[in-house]
């Protein structure tokens, strides 16, 4: 968790133990993780969470949060272009 500068964070973290779960923010630049890490029950936001606490560094845990779902946020009918015509795949 410490070798790497980039996982001084949580978002840095998962970034470096799951890449497949981060996409790049077209609305200002950054990186979006998957809303799951954010949720109660994330397990590593929970481990995180522990490991903060154990380092006293109580201002890094993460705290539950409900984030918008990646595909809600990039997806638009008008931009689904699968097939040429609007698809089931789109969640509108």
């Amino acid at each position: 968790m410490f070798e790497n500068s980039e996982s001084s964070c949580y978002e840095g973290w998962i970034t470096l133990l799951h890449p497949d779960n981060v996409k790049k923010n077209n609305e200002g630049g950054g990186k979006i993780i998957d809303h799951r890490f954010y949720m109660k029950d994330s397990d590593h936001r929970q481990l995180w969470n522990e490991c903060m606490e154990k380092l006293e560094c109580r201002e890094s845990t993460v705290e539950a949060r409900s984030i918008e779902p990646i595909y809600k946020r990039t997806l638009e009918p008008d931009n689904c272009d699968i097939l040429g015509q609007d698809c089931w795949f789109c969640p509108y």
